[in-house]
């Protein structure tokens, strides 16, 4: 197990200094990273996953078809049905967060190249939306800013400077650092330590 520990910091009292101390955080994270590799990675997936991201552009059958095909992957070992049930689950509910945490990463870790696709239109734009929209349904049943509700317009414009912040650190440390490694997506693995927490 690696070695864990809890910092308290105190609450800024300013939108500006909120900010910068969130930028402060993403811009430590390439020498995090350089030091931990993979433990700021933004996404963590396993390969049946991606796949099905990569088929869901292309439609739905596509989509439907990897996802079929990464659940059959999980259960065609077991000879029990009620066991290949399970197990089916287990690969859906595991698409289901990582697709979660996907959606996470391009509000937050990689909001520049969200902003791109919304400038580019067409297709990347779609997925752009796509990705926003449900990320911020989730936000809506998850936890909201002290005293605001997760559907308050300023629970979600916190958020955004909040995210927006921290992908400014992030970015800038990364070019600093003449290393895109904090900013990759890696393949999960049972013994890979876990992917950044999405708020």
């Amino acid at each position: 197990m690696p070695p864990w520990a809890e910092i308290a910091h105190e609450p800024r009292p300013t939108l500006a200094a909120m900010a910068a101390q969130r930028r402060g955080y993403g811009n430590s994270a390439a020498g995090l990273e350089a030091r931990h590799p993979g433990a700021v990675t933004p996404l963590r997936a396993s390969a049946a996953t991606y796949l099905t991201w990569a088929a869901a552009p292309r439609g739905p059958l596509p989509a439907v078809a990897a996802l079929g095909l990464g659940a059959w992957r999980a259960t065609w070992r077991s000879e029990n049905p009620a066991s290949r049930r399970a197990l089916a689950a287990i690969a859906l509910r595991g698409q289901a967060t990582a697709s979660l945490r996907l959606a996470c990463a391009l509000r937050r870790e990689w909001l520049p190249l969200t902003v791109a696709a919304l400038a580019i239109g067409g297709r990347p734009r779609r997925l752009a939306c796509i990705a926003l929209a449900t990320d911020s349904l989730a936000a809506t049943a998850g936890r909201a800013e002290p005293g605001l509700s997760a559907l308050d317009p300023r629970a979600a414009a916190l958020r955004l400077l909040d995210d927006a912040a921290y992908a400014t650190g992030l970015w800038e440390g990364a070019l600093g650092a003449a290393s895109p490694a904090a900013l990759l997506p890696r393949l999960g693995s049972r013994r890979s330590p876990p992917a950044t927490i999405c708020r």
